[in-house]
């Protein structure tokens, strides 16, 4: 049995570390930073008072005699964490740094896709407010505007509104050299993850992400408010297709550019009319897809990524039916919102703790996106009733959360 580290501090880490404690390969797991919502697990450690440097991490990982981590949180790819540790001769699943540039540079992300003949929008990278400005002036309809670095799900801006455009590309620059403008897409987004590890990879099965914080895809974008597996309209013959035209294209482009990756690839994508193409890479697992996709895994993850990290073949098994997700959010989110407000609910649901806040035996809001609670059931729409009526458990008048997942 081996000890586990986690690393991240969200609801995704949550259901990572839940998920890891099912395995009979595992004795404890250590999610770091975490957040002290997850000690309604009682398995589960934190060490809340990580500083994020890995000097100190490695001095705790050694100390606990940890033998496998497993990154969740993707600002800690972009900083090198793989690379640090990969030296150190630690057990990782996670990209090194120049792998995790998939996602953190949007900007690198459309010239790999370019380069390697994958489908996407098409697009253009712009570096100054003023060639910004006038790109939009020769640009008619809907604009696509995407943040070149990692903004925690909410650096992308879709609008027709010129003056709101603007103001956004005026912010970005304040905090990216780069903004990518896209061609503006139509059909159904859906997501599908893969563990890989150079040229081998394994598919997990697809999920919808929804990322507009109210109800009918209204509001600004947020992390994710829910979200669902399988998708009923991604078929046998789409996952033949993104296998054949973006997932080998995109292991095989990796390899070309001489990284080595070594962890989750998260391929956003769009179905439109004319075909799959991608939206978007991730280089680490999804947040709020993992929480419904490890719900509804039956397959070991531990044995999972080991096998991955072996290069052996693992036959991924799901449950029957579908398994939903929604989050709670703090009043305000994604914008201005207050913390420290008590929250209620019972353990007797499956549910995540994504900024919980734990104080003796209570729970206090202590972030923007709060709660992920989980459900499966024979049809969508069962799964939805059950996860809507385990949310009615839960007490709180600072809450607020999407009531159309699942349609």
């Amino acid at each position: 049995m081996m000890n586990v580290a986690v690393i991240g501090t969200g609801g995704r880490e949550h259901a990572l570390a839940v998920k890891c404690l099912k395995s009979p390969l595992v004795k404890e797991v250590f999610v770091i930073p975490g957040n002290s919502g997850m000690l309604m697990n009682e398995n589960i450690k934190i060490y809340l008072e990580w500083d994020g440097s890995f000097p100190a991490l490695e001095a705790y990982l050694t100390q606990h005699g940890i033998e496998l981590i497993i990154v969740g949180n993707e600002a800690y790819l972009e900083k090198g964490i793989a690379d640090y540790f990969t030296v150190r001769k630690f057990r990782i699943f996670g990209p090194n740094k120049k792998g995790a540039s998939l996602e953190y540079s949007k900007d690198f992300a459309k010239q790999f896709m370019k380069k390697y003949s994958i489908p996407t929008a098409e697009y253009k990278t712009c570096v100054s407010y003023e060639e910004s400005i006038e790109h939009v002036k020769a640009i008619e309809g809907t604009l696509v505007i995407k943040q070149d670095g990692l903004a925690l799900g909410k650096g992308v801006l879709v609008t027709d509104d010129r003056e709101e455009a603007s103001e956004f590309i005026k912010m970005s620059f304040s905090a990216t050299q780069k903004i990518v403008f896209e061609e503006f897409l139509e059909g159904k987004e859906f997501s599908l993850l893969a563990f890989v590890n150079q040229e081998y990879y394994q598919c997990m099965a697809p999920a919808r992400d929804y990322k507009r914080a109210f109800d009918g895809d209204r509001g600004l974008n947020t992390g994710g408010m829910g979200a669902y597996t399988p998708v009923e309209y991604v078929t046998n013959n789409d996952l033949k297709t993104i296998q054949d035209d973006i997932i080998i294209p995109t292991v095989q482009g990796l390899l070309n550019e001489d990284i080595d990756f070594k962890g989750i690839l998260y391929f956003g994508l769009m179905k439109t009319v004319q075909g799959i193409k991608v939206i978007e890479y991730n280089t680490r697992f999804g947040d709020p897809e993992t929480e419904v996709l490890l719900e509804a895994m039956e397959t070991d993850l531990i044995e999972t990524i080991i096998s991955t990290l072996d290069k052996k073949p693992i036959n991924l098994t799901w449950k029957s039916g579908f398994t939903l997700g929604v989050c709670l959010a703090s009043i305000g989110y994604p914008s201005t919102y207050v913390k420290g407000y008590n929250i209620d609910f019972t353990k007797d649901i499956p549910l995540y703790s994504m900024a919980l806040k734990k104080e003796g035996n209570s729970y206090f809001n202590n972030g923007g996106r709060v709660l992920f609670v989980t459900e499966n059931g024979e049809t969508i729409e069962k799964a939805r009733q059950k996860c809507y009526k385990n949310i009615e458990t839960i007490k709180s008048n600072t809450l607020f959360f999407r009531t159309d997942i699942g349609l």
